[in-house]
């Protein structure tokens, strides 16, 4: 036998009684616990350890979910061990024996090793989604606590294409208010757009989360207010407004049932500035789905899964839009009574932030930015037109807005046009390489 057959065989053979662990594993829990403890104590995550080939599986493959079934929470703590940056043993120079290049993984204290494996990112990549189906809560105690230490560590880390991050206030309640980790790149985490581009293991997990809360939201035997508390525990939990993009793309999908939590992020404006350029960047996302996944056989159920994703209403939305829209209207499960008790919410909300603002003659770009988007969430300070169409009723909402913030609104539509003006060409380009038959029209 050639060198090229033994190989083959040989993993060929250990791909098989990997399977048959897996089958099995209901019946020697035991067995396995031990052999689990034993990797987790002693570390045992390189390509020559024992029983590599299992815990790759475990966490990469499919064929290992049955063993996520029976034993949830060793699982979970394999994959803290495998996804985090284990340090190198040295010389005892403190040289390395050889050249590392420095990967974005790197700053958020990853291990690279599984960065391919996990590419596309996909919410069915890694154990988390099926971790998250049938076992909820210790899977999101790891999620929180699993992301809370990756983002922190990006957050101080020094890489070199790392976008400036602040840290916002959100508050939970009248006496409790958390800080989070905010920037734009990690609002987008759960898109998969992000700008620098984040580990796809990172970006699964929070694509994994969103699916299943989606999928719990309408269960029956799940109240709005229990729903509102898993939300809400989730939020209180996380130090990162990447989760907190997650909860909001719930709450946009969800708004008849998650009025308490959108009113949570609309009081910190940074969650609605960013939500607002998430939702700008939406018409480039089924592009990014579509071409930059590739067509390689092997990962189109990843791909189908996020282009899928693209048909939710929700993605055109915005946590701008939809605080105007609780003040418009209401649905028949909404008494006039509690509509009105909910624009008294939102109005105490604008009227905070209007307090803020410095006066108009020392208010600066950033606040005049800030400025519109109050008057396009402000019903009392919106002029509303109707007409009839064939359709329905088609309403146009036309903020008041003051001389000069007309004038430096004007100049800011002549710049976007100006920046936009070759939108039609870059749409024809993308439908022809597509081979869409759009691009004719």
């Amino acid at each position: 036998i050639n060198k090229k057959e033994y190989k083959y065989s040989y993993e060929e053979t250990i791909q098989t009684i990997c399977k048959v662990i897996s089958s099995g594993s209901s019946e020697i829990k035991t067995e396995l616990t031990i052999i689990f403890d034993e990797i987790i104590e002693q570390k045992l995550k390189n390509h020559s350890d024992n029983y590599y080939e299992l815990l790759e599986m475990i966490l990469t493959s499919w064929d290992g979910l049955l063993i996520c079934k029976n034993l949830p929470e060793k699982v979970l703590e394999l994959a803290g061990l495998f996804w985090t940056k284990t340090p190198r043993k040295v010389k005892n120079d403190g040289i390395f024996p050889h050249y590392e290049r420095e990967e974005v993984e790197d700053a958020f204290n990853l291990s690279s090793k599984y960065e391919n494996k996990y590419f596309p990112a996909s919410a069915l990549q890694t154990p988390i989604y099926f971790l998250l189906k049938n076992h909820f809560s210790i899977t999101i105690d790891f999620i929180l606590d699993f992301i809370n230490k990756s983002i922190e560590y990006y957050a101080k880390s020094g890489w070199e294409y790392k976008e400036e991050i602040q840290m916002v206030d959100v508050f939970i309640d009248e006496n409790t208010t958390i800080q989070q980790y905010h920037s734009k790149s990690l609002w987008n985490i759960y898109r998969g757009n992000s700008s620098p581009v984040m580990p796809n293991l990172i970006q699964s997990i929070h694509m994994a989360l969103e699916k299943y809360l989606f999928e719990i939201a309408d269960a029956p035997d799940l109240t709005s207010e229990l729903f509102e508390l898993i939300l809400l525990n989730i939020l209180g939990k996380s130090k990162s407004s990447s989760i907190t993009a997650v909860i909001a793309s719930i709450v946009l999908g969800k708004a008849n049932k998650t009025f308490r939590m959108a009113t949570i992020l609309f009081k910190t404006k940074e969650f609605i500035q960013a939500d607002f350029h998430r939702h700008i960047q939406e018409h480039s996302i089924k592009s990014l789905y579509g071409i930059g996944y590739g067509l390689n056989w092997q990962t189109k159920i990843y791909q189908d899964e996020r282009l899928k994703t693209c048909e939710n209403k929700h993605r055109n939305s915005s946590l701008e839009s939809l605080f105007l829209n609780y003040q418009m209207f209401r649905t028949s499960e909404i008494s006039e009574e509690e509509s009105e008790k909910r624009q008294k919410i939102l109005w105490d909300i604008l009227d905070n932030y209007y307090k803020q603002l410095p006066d108009e003659e020392n208010q600066s770009e950033e606040d005049r930015i800030w400025r519109m988007a109050l008057a396009r969430m402000d019903r009392r300070k919106m002029d509303i037109e109707t007409e009839k169409v064939d359709n329905g009723i088609q309403i146009t909402f036309n903020p008041k807005l003051s001389p000069e913030l007309q004038k430096y609104s004007q100049e800011a539509q002549n710049n976007s046009q100006n920046t936009i003006k070759y939108t039609s060409l870059y749409l024809w380009s993308v439908n022809k390489i597509e081979n869409n038959q759009d691009y004719k029209k």
